[in-house]
């Protein structure tokens, strides 16, 4: 399991179970919970969307995902009665395995071009392959969230370079990311950690 660790906070890979409502490993809690209540607050200024963030976080990141996706969580020990540690969670970040074009854009047609319906002789099979012959699985980051009393630490370079170790792992030797233009300071987050912007308008490292 990826790990790291500063002084203030830690920063690990979540398993899929831990996204799955209601079958977290034993002696670990379910972050599935927390980590919705955080993006529904940090990216759409929104908790009572948690519900519908739980739907798809799981959906993307839980037991039944579709494919290799990850999350990555910060969480930092506050000392209670007792002096017992409990992790609060502080930030958070995904990545999904997409189908992209070699700039970044993305390739929404490309399951239905290769469907049984749109695909019925081997020429047009081999068309179809020939069109899209640049389109390759790609990892792509998204849900980046931290807490507002917990910004400018260092929880966000974490977390990215995390998510870094993890698309090594995998195989990928870069990793992509969207971005708001408006948003400048993660902008600059985000070149001061390498990534560059491709022609299509995303980020890649």
């Amino acid at each position: 399991r990826l790990c790291a660790t500063s002084q203030n906070f830690s920063v690990r890979a979540a398993s899929p179970d831990e996204m799955t409502e209601g079958i977290a490993e034993e002696g670990r809690g379910e972050l599935l919970g927390p980590v919705s209540r955080l993006c529904a607050q940090v990216l759409y200024d929104a908790e009572h969307l948690a519900p519908s963030v739980v739907k798809d976080l799981q959906r993307r990141y839980g037991e039944t995902r579709s494919n290799r996706g990850v999350v990555v969580v910060a969480t930092q020990a506050e000392k209670s009665q007792g002096d017992r540690q409990d992790p609060t969670l502080v930030g958070v970040a995904g990545m999904e395995m997409v189908a992209l074009l070699p700039n970044g854009g993305d390739a929404p047609i490309l399951r239905s071009f290769f469907g049984p319906s749109s695909i019925d002789d081997a020429a047009s099979e081999q068309r179809a392959r020939e069109a899209f012959a640049p389109v390759l699985l790609r990892p792509l980051v998204s849900n980046v969230a931290v807490s507002t009393e917990h910004r400018r630490l260092g929880v966000a370079s974490a977390l990215m370079l995390t998510l870094e170790e993890a698309a090594g792992a995998m195989g990928f030797e870069e990793i992509l990311l969207k971005v708001e233009e408006s948003n400048d300071g993660a902008i600059r987050l985000y070149r001061s950690l390498g990534f560059t912007e491709t022609e299509g308008g995303r980020f890649e490292e």
